[in-house]
């Protein structure tokens, strides 16, 4: 039987135990990216709930401030300073274009009540008073804002994101 010259007993024996360290090691070093992964992803899915939660309450601050804006803007009216019912009417459209719930409902709410404001401007600006139709328009939206804000205010109201 001829004999390797390369390799004796020993180094056969030798190279034999370094590859089972290094299949050992290769299995301790998969088992720990494993756990790493595991725990990447417990963050990433913490981060996601964060995100999601700050997003929640951040609609449901615009949403209060919609709310408050907007019986400001009722005063406002009440008291015939159309200044300020426009500029409050204005804050609200801006505030519901932050809206990361923004719908075709929120969205057309949104621009009918700047469009509103920008009515209350020129009344203020030409020192004239309201017309019937301007404030049933009025009545109607501030109705149909009132009505979308309670939605989301009622404590199982609908998501806010």
């Amino acid at each position: 039987m001829p004999t390797d010259p390369f390799l004796n007993d020993f180094g056969r024996d030798l190279l034999t135990s370094i590859g089972g360290i290094g299949f050992i090691l290769t299995a301790i070093g998969v088992w720990l990216a494993w756990i790493q992964i595991k725990k990447t992803n417990s963050a990433t899915q913490a981060a996601i709930e964060a995100l999601n939660h700050s997003r929640f309450e951040y609609n449901r601050y615009i949403i209060n401030e919609c709310s408050r804006l907007l019986s400001e803007g009722r005063v406002h009216s009440i008291n015939v300073n159309w200044n300020m019912a426009a500029v409050r009417l204005s804050d609200i459209a801006n505030l519901l274009n932050q809206l990361d719930v923004m719908d075709s409902q929120w969205r057309e709410l949104s621009d009918r009540t700047r469009s509103m404001g920008k009515s209350f401007e020129k009344i203020h600006a030409n020192k004239s008073s309201i017309s019937d139709n301007m404030k049933g328009k009025w009545n109607k939206l501030d109705s149909e804002l009132s009505s979308k804000i309670s939605e989301h205010l009622k404590p199982f109201g609908t998501k806010l994101g």
